[in-house]
């Protein structure tokens, strides 16, 4: 009997340290490396398995790893730069390529804001860079130095759109991170402003990378000096900026209230250094030291200068502005609010809107920084049709892994391993047993994004398996994504939920592949919003106000053949592209309109003096017969006007230009050539 005995403890030890021995290895097998987790948590792996049901089939294949989806969205953005062929505003032109022009060439215009300080070098630097790499490969032709700057924006917007993505992602999951992607890229308004030479473009896009690297409550933390730098960064190319940042800012502060110093400090640092970097590249343009943001902010908001080119009601962006550049997007915005548990981001945009409506000069374009994140709640409402059960688990996601992590502990998860290397786990809350579901958590407490799935799956390397599962399968599908390991025990297991917990109705997994909501439905509002958006965006693109744009090819053809060419822009202010889009250092001049900063009475700029007697004004400055300008470009609606003057000089018509289909004021419906 006593050899017996000690036979069984003998076999008992033995089967003891086996089983410690091969959980030391399931462990080990488990771990995930560095690089892995922070794929993770940059939300660049693939579609999710229930997204695969409702995605279109190249989106599916462009989507498949971080670097397929940047290439796929640089090319997109390419394509579209080609397609800008029409004119939006002047700023496009005269507060960027036209500075960086005169920098590298030595000719071309500065306008009035340059004189007086309140512009920054560092945007227009960029291209500034560009024209002089052109120049030093002797490849400065017209073509190029057009299409370049656009690409090197289309670019900055390509990374923008990345960044929507992974945004969206880290707030929600992947899978809303692609519907907020789709709705990003099919937005009239930002297929019509993404590659154009703006800064509100490109604050557009530091505002979307630096609201990723914003370190969210209860979402793993970023580089924090990423976010602050990107903030500054867009502070001083459009100082205006600040209105979106600062109550992120403060908040920012509140929560790093323990570290506030620290924090005060980073601030103070990146800030300065960021300062210095912007007055270093304005002295270049301006010959001084300077801070142009604080001149920028002193006229055009503390002065209000920006009225005397036009003023609006104070609800003008909530009856037109907002409704205009959301078009089909607007409706699943607000469902997206209305659905969705989170509400920062809807509060940010709320805020920019309401202090941009305090302001009397308002534009379109001013509200382009807070379209990514309208496009965030838009995805969440698609999002929600395909999985409206999924609703408290990717669109609530307000816990942090931490805390996943201590809820999972809280239910003694207690795996253990027999003899056949199968892996079994044993939830015990009281008397009764409750199962983990496929996704990796109780359904009770699924409130936490994919990527954060796996992440805690790979720490805990807890799963249900009622079948017997090799466990080197199990540990090798941990390295992949959440879907990848869902679908692989979806096929392999029977899934059956008992005690208080049990997975009952539409929560109950029936396939590797299901889908809950109405999938058909998201597809027809993308079809929705595609109908609604695509044409506005192609309109706008390619027909409406082109020009203003194409008349200045004629000129540079005819510079060509004429290097004594003298013209005239009879038009409002900044209707054309200047020397950026010639090349010709040739003599031009256009009616100029520069506010009244100097508080004369009874003030009117030169191109309102025009317009009030043309042909006075004209007299005026054209005195002798050799000093008549041997091209006049204007709309076609002054042409009776100044019909008396044309004959009498012997003007004709040399060029006609289409320009838009809804001529307006001093906006006529076609660009007019006059020569002599």
């Amino acid at each position: 009997m006593k050899e017996n005995k000690s036979t069984t403890m003998i076999k008992r030890k033995r089967l003891k340290s086996s089983s410690l021995l091969q959980r030391r290895k399931q462990i080990k097998m488990c771990r995930v490396p560095e690089e892995v987790k922070h794929e993770i948590d940059e939300a660049d792996l693939g579609i999710p398995e229930e997204l695969n049901e409702t995605s279109i089939p190249v989106i599916k294949q462009i989507m498949q790893s971080g670097s397929k989806l940047f290439l796929g969205l640089l090319v997109f953005r390419f394509i579209n730069t080609m397609m800008i062929q029409t004119w939006y505003v002047p700023d496009e032109f005269w507060q960027s390529l036209e500075v960086a022009h005169k920098a590298v060439f030595g000719y071309g215009h500065l306008t009035w804001e340059w004189k007086q300080g309140i512009r920054s070098f560092s945007y227009p630097g960029i291209f500034a860079i560009a024209y002089k790499i052109m120049e030093f490969l002797h490849i400065d032709y017209r073509i190029p130095l057009i299409k370049f700057p656009r690409l090197i924006q289309a670019y900055f917007t390509a990374v923008g759109d990345y960044y929507v993505y992974k945004l969206s992602s880290r707030l929600t999951s992947p899978r809303v991170g692609q519907w907020t992607l789709l709705c990003q890229v099919v937005s009239w308004f930002m297929f019509y402003c993404g590659p154009r030479t703006l800064t509100n473009t490109m604050e557009t896009v530091l505002t979307t990378i630096g609201l990723f690297y914003f370190p969210w409550p209860g979402k793993p933390r970023k580089a924090e000096w990423k976010f602050i730098s990107l903030m500054c960064i867009s502070f001083i190319i459009r100082p205006t900026a600040a209105i979106t940042w600062l109550p992120l800012c403060m908040w920012h502060l509140y929560l790093q209230r323990k570290e506030l110093l620290k924090t005060i400090l980073a601030y103070t640092i990146i800030g300065l250094l960021a300062l210095a970097i912007s007055m270093s590249l304005d002295r270049i343009i301006y010959g001084e030291w300077m801070i142009s943001q604080l001149n920028f902010l002193q006229l055009n908001v503390f002065n209000n200068i920006g009225t005397f080119y036009g003023s609006h009601p104070w609800y003008w962006y909530l009856t037109q502005g907002f409704p205009l550049i959301m078009s089909g997007h607007l409706i699943l915005f607000f469902l997206g609010v209305w659905k969705n548990k989170e509400k920062h981001l809807f509060l940010l945009v709320a805020w920019t809107i309401f202090i941009y409506s305090l302001l009397s000069h308002k534009e379109f374009r001013f509200l382009l920084p807070v379209l990514p994140m309208c496009m965030h709640y838009c995805g969440c409402f698609l999002h929600y049709l395909c999985n409206p059960n999924d609703s408290a688990n990717s669109i609530a996601n307000t816990d942090s892994v931490e805390n996943q992590e201590q809820k999972t502990a809280k239910m003694n998860v207690r795996p253990t391993f027999d003899n056949d290397k199968s892996v079994s786990t044993d939830l015990q809350t009281g008397s009764s047993t409750d199962y983990i579901t496929d996704s990796g958590i109780d359904e009770s407490d699924k409130i936490i994004s994919e990527h954060q799935h796996t992440l805690l799956r790979h720490r805990k390397c807890s799963v249900k398996i009622t079948d017997t599962v090799k466990a080197n399968d199990v540990c090798s599908d941990s390295m992949q994504a959440s879907d990848s390991i869902t679908g692989s025990l979806n096929q392999e297991t029977t899934h059956q939920a008992t005690g208080p917990h049990q997975v009952t109705g539409p929560h109950q997994v029936t396939g590797p592949h299901q889908v809950t909501g109405q999938p058909g439905l998201a597809r027809w509002l993308m079809l929705f919003l595609i109908i609604t958006n695509m044409p506005l965006a192609f309109y706008f693109s390619l027909i409406h106000q082109r020009g203003t744009v194409d008349v200045m090819k004629y000129i540079h053809d005819s510079a060509q053949r004429n290097q004594h060419l003298n013209v005239y822009f009879l038009m409002p202010c900044h209707s054309t592209p200047y020397y950026s889009y010639l090349h010709r250092n040739i003599s031009m001049r256009f009616l100029t309109c520069e506010p009244n900063l100097f508080l004369i009475p009874n003030y009117k700029d030169e191109a309102q003096q025009f317009y009030d007697k043309p042909i006075k004004w004209l007299n005026k400055h054209i005195q002798r017969q050799a000093d008549l300008p041997s091209h006049l470009v204007l709309f076609d609606q002054l042409l009776p006007r100044l019909q008396k003057f044309f004959n009498k000089h012997n003007y004709k018509e040399c060029a006609r230009y289409f320009h838009t289909h809804f001529p307006e004021d001093r906006i006529g419906r076609q660009v007019l050539v006059k020569c002599r």
